[in-house]
């Protein structure tokens, strides 16, 4: 999980060659090929707009769950 900057770490990984994958619902799934010798930095360019809070079409209130 990303702090308030939306930075994260992940630590104590194998040196070992891989990928990583990232999702975000404002930016979709994204991936990066990583060799093993090498610290990296990742990002995520968010594309979608952040839905505003907005009343249902009967001008109410989404419930918050469903029972």
């Amino acid at each position: 999980v990303a702090d308030e900057q939306g930075r994260y770490e992940l630590s104590n990984l194998p040196q070992v060659a891989g990928k990583l994958y990232a999702w975000h619902p404002r930016a979709g799934l994204s991936s990066k090929s990583l060799p093993s010798d090498q610290d990296h930095n990742f990002s995520l360019n968010i594309t979608r707009a952040k839905v505003p809070k907005h009343l249902n079409k009967f001008g109410q209130s989404y419930r918050a769950k469903r029972e």
